[in-house]
């Protein structure tokens, strides 16, 4: 039978939370155009590709640049 770790007295237990609690509490992170991007690609095998090769993430459809192996 293990015990639980005693906490130190005063200290409070952490809380953790999930994205969905932070959705509407925090800033957003991606600009209008950066969403509408992403919303233009999604879908798009095509688009997607030429996105991540310009963003140096793949060499070809299916093969990692480099730093990302």
């Amino acid at each position: 039978m293990k015990r639980a770790k005693k906490r130190a007295a005063g200290s409070k237990k952490r809380r953790t939370s999930t994205s969905a609690e932070h959705s509407s509490t925090r800033a957003p992170v991606l600009s209008e155009a950066a969403l509408a991007y992403a919303k233009k690609i999604d879908g798009n095998r095509e688009l997607a590709i030429e996105f991540l090769k310009e963003a140096g993430i793949i060499e070809k459809p299916g093969k990692l640049a480099r730093p990302y192996r």
